[in-house]
């Protein structure tokens, strides 16, 4: 999911998002109901996910802290304003 600074709308919906893998039975949910994006505005909000195999375990970080990744649970529920606020 990705948004593009060069349209003029976002290129993802209001919702709940399910990441999840082809591998094991890990995924996470993604929160996005409550993003600015509501409003019409762009948010400022880079954030990455992954995967990593040999943990079957999804990370979260925003680009502002690269070196700072979040682990998730299996199931976990994240709020895109969570990963905002998290300063």
């Amino acid at each position: 999911m990705v948004t593009s600074k060069t349209s003029s709308h976002p290129d993802c919906g209001i919702g709940i998002y399910k990441l999840t893998t082809n591998l094991y039975d890990t995924y996470i949910y993604i929160d996005f109901r409550e993003c600015q994006f509501a409003l019409g505005v762009q948010a400022d909000i880079d954030t990455w996910f992954r995967y990593v195999y040999d943990e079957h375990a999804f990370y979260w970080n925003d680009l502002r802290r690269i070196d700072e990744w979040n682990k998730t649970n299996t199931g976990q529920l994240i709020k895109i304003l969570q990963i905002e606020n998290k300063y």
